[in-house]
């Protein structure tokens, strides 16, 4: 568990939009008239990787990013 810190503007702003553009660059291929497939593998790799087409769930399957800042985001 990491203690809790302060973090100021500059260095928020930045993360925060890491964390946004580490998502849409994850969804950006299953948007648009003409969607693809992305290939999704979870970290325990006990299931095979699953194809998924839509954004929503895509982005609900990316459950937490290493750095808590940009996990916010």
């Amino acid at each position: 568990m990491t203690r809790p810190s302060v973090v100021f503007q500059p260095h928020v702003s930045m993360q925060l939009l890491q964390g946004v553009d580490l998502i849409a660059r994850a969804v950006r291929p299953t948007l648009g008239p003409r969607p693809k497939h992305v290939a999704y593998e979870s970290v325990t790799r006990t299931n095979a990787p699953e194809l998924l087409s839509d954004a929503g769930t895509l982005a609900r399957r990316i459950i937490a990013v290493s750095d808590d800042h940009v996990d916010l985001g």
